[in-house]
């Protein structure tokens, strides 16, 4: 019965290197499609030329960078642990220019103004205060002049607020059907059963998570040394395939000047 209880975010992502399909780094379960239209998104929001050198923190599966439509001079996947990036590294090994290296946000242990383009996308959201501010500092010290750099799926509310099912799987799944659908609810339930009679992990992340209005996140970016170029509320596909706002969260695209 590998239901896990994690204590650290890092530890949930490390344990989720043992799932069979390694887009359980994504964070968002079995949901592929949602994976893909977030990463387009972004790739839309972004120009991206052949001499640019593209970071992703915290690139999941590496779905993004898969869908990364040019060669660029370099495109770095970081991932939080050694676990993380030997299970993504041989599914981005075809495309030129590529590698995966362990890492954190606020220490990526890439060189000083490396990069053109900084996606974080889902990242913020799982640091501390003070983990934010050096997520800040490294962000600007990876970064050339004028480089890009986009922050996502940023939450501008506590979004565990109104879950209180703490670790229990049962209030969960409720949860999961009363505020995510139908589809949501059996994808969580397949989840769960095949937990129970396999080896494949089902892993009970932390609650706490960290959020700032749009207000207080672009003051304290402003602070580091960012320009805002643009911020947005997040969109994301609903369990019918249909294109919501979600009312929570937030992208921002700043620039190091």
């Amino acid at each position: 019965m590998p239901i896990i209880k994690c204590k650290s975010h890092i530890d949930v992502y490390e344990y989720r290197t043992k799932s069979k399909d390694p887009h359980e780094l994504s964070g968002r379960g079995l949901n592929k499609q949602l994976t893909q239209f977030i990463s387009r998104n972004i790739l839309n929001e972004i120009s991206l030329t052949d001499t640019d050198t593209l970071v992703d923190i915290g690139c999941g599966d590496g779905t993004l960078i898969q869908l990364i439509d040019k060669q660029l001079t370099q495109i770095i996947g970081i991932s939080p642990s050694k676990a993380e990036a030997d299970r993504v590294r041989p599914l981005v090994e075809e495309i030129p220019n590529t590698t995966i290296e362990e890492g954190l946000a606020q220490q990526t242990n890439l060189p000083s103004n490396i990069a053109n383009v900084v996606i974080c996308n889902g990242v913020f959201i799982y640091l501390s205060g003070v983990e934010v501010d050096d997520a800040f500092k490294e962000l600007i010290r990876i970064s050339k002049d004028n480089s890009i750099i986009y922050i996502g799926e940023t939450p501008s509310i506590d979004e565990y607020a109104d879950k209180k099912f703490g670790d229990s799987i049962l209030l969960w799944l409720w949860w999961t059907l009363k505020n995510q659908g139908v589809n949501s609810f059996f994808r969580r339930v397949k989840q769960t059963l095949t937990a129970l009679l396999s080896k494949e992990p089902l892993v009970i992340a932390p609650k706490d998570l960290f959020f700032a209005t749009p207000e207080n996140f672009i003051a304290q970016a402003k602070k580091y040394g960012l320009h805002l170029e643009k911020h947005f509320q997040h969109s994301e596909l609903n369990p019918e395939g249909e294109v919501v706002k979600n009312p929570t969260r937030w992208n921002y695209i700043f620039s190091k000047k």
